[in-house]
């Protein structure tokens, strides 16, 4: 029986900007400060105007120096405009930008930066502020989403790039240790992808899942600016760049669907995924299994019986099981209820799935999901304000499925 391990990943482990010991990133040897980041980091790297594969998806909790993370200013009910806290305290904010990254706000005039390390805004500030009313609306959005905390009005809802229009893009340097979880690399979690991508041979990827994995909501999926691509996209761009892929490949292959619980994904199975022969799968279900409640026995069921085929067909495909992002907690309906009820119980139902099997690992996307919250605001990272992330988050996904095919990734 193997062991998976998900641990409180402490700040002190390597993973560097630029490769072992460079500026930029938490060491063995501590955290760097602020001056030190800026005098050994070359300017190109303290800026990010535009989509860049490398900065997008390097992890956020290794590097000191994150980029592009997106906060939504919100008015509360008296006109007020709360301070924004990102994922760490800012110790330096390196640049705000507009979602297009085009508009580059200006410290002191658009915004300020408190002793606490959050994020304010300035009289007469260009940066976009949502209403009260906007927010909370008095019409159904699209989505049936009503508000549980302000009762009587509906959530904003907006699929495509609507949401994250209203959001700003950051780019600062942290000088507080990350303290939450974050993926552990095992060389024997996945050994057989693993071998192909060390001696660059071809490899093919099936990525089969709801409408998360199908691209919801990356500005590249509605070609909108910076038209950042879809998760699998950069996941396998990224693995392509790190291992030096040059003449031999990297297929692939996205055969996921919106709206679709794992029951769904149990029955198109063959045609889907099987039918490509794949050498890996990463299976992202969840998000509509959990708002439908269904239980965490049914659930297990269909990935098991999804595991279990594919390594019938093949029992040198492994596969990759990818746990959900969280829905707005706010979210509820008149019909079904809230959108969260089960999605964070299906996380220990796909660690004992994977524990099971030979080439079978868990990325955890709900853990990381979950610590953001912890500081940062729900419309801050969404794509549509229910249960879709928004670029910063897309990103999340791609650099959790990375840190699980690359060692010491960075």
């Amino acid at each position: 029986m193997k062991t998976r391990i998900f641990t409180l990943f402490l700040a002190l482990c390597c993973g560097l900007l630029f490769g072992c010991g460079g500026p930029g990133t938490e060491e063995e040897t501590g955290m760097k400060t602020v001056d030190e980041i800026l005098a050994q980091t070359a300017a190109s790297e303290l800026t990010c105007s535009k989509y860049q594969l490398k900065k997008y998806t390097q992890p956020y909790w290794k590097s000191q120096i994150v980029y592009n993370e997106t906060v939504m200013f919100v008015a509360d009910a008296q006109g007020n405009v709360p301070e924004k806290k990102l994922a760490f305290p800012i110790a330096k904010v390196l640049e705000v930008r507009d979602s297009t990254l085009g508009t580059l706000y200006a410290e002191g005039t658009d915004y300020a930066v408190t002793g606490e390390g959050s994020l304010m805004l300035t009289g007469g500030s260009r940066i976009p502020v949502t209403a009260f009313a906007d927010y909370y609306v008095e019409q159904d959005k699209g989505a049936g989403a009503l508000s549980k905390s302000q009762p009587g009005r509906y959530l904003d809802y907006g699929e495509g790039d609507y949401f994250y229009r209203k959001q700003v893009c950051v780019t600062y340097i942290r000088t507080e240790e990350y303290q939450g979880p974050a993926p552990v690399f095992r060389p024997d979690g996945l050994p057989a992808t693993l071998a192909k991508l060390k001696n660059r041979e071809n490899l093919k990827i099936v990525f089969y899942g709801d409408s998360i994995t199908t691209g919801c909501n990356a500005s590249g999926n509605y070609d909108a600016l910076p038209n950042m691509p879809r998760f699998d996209q950069m996941t396998v761009s990224r693995l392509k760049d790190w291992y030096g892929y040059d003449g031999t490949d990297i297929s692939l292959v996205n055969t996921a669907v919106g709206g679709w619980l794992s029951e769904n994904g149990k029955g198109e199975l063959q045609t889907r995924v099987l039918d490509h022969n794949p050498d890996l799968v990463v299976l992202g279900f969840g998000m509509n299994d959990g708002t439908w409640n269904i239980s965490e026995d049914v659930f297990g069921a269909n990935i098991d019986f999804m595991v279990r085929k594919l390594k019938a067909a093949n029992p040198a495909c492994e596969v990759l099981l990818l746990s959900t992002m969280l829905p707005n907690p706010d979210a509820t309906t008149a019909a079904n209820g809230d959108f969260f009820k089960k999605q964070k119980d299906y996380l220990p139902v796909l660690r004992q799935i994977a524990d099971g099997y030979e080439g079978v690992e868990v990325a955890d996307v709900t853990s990381l999901h979950e610590q953001l919250l912890l500081r940062k605001d729900y419309c801050d990272m969404t794509g549509n304000n229910v249960n879709h992330p928004s670029d910063f988050l897309v990103r999340v996904y791609a650099q959790v499925i990375l840190s699980h095919l690359i060692e010491n990734y960075h």
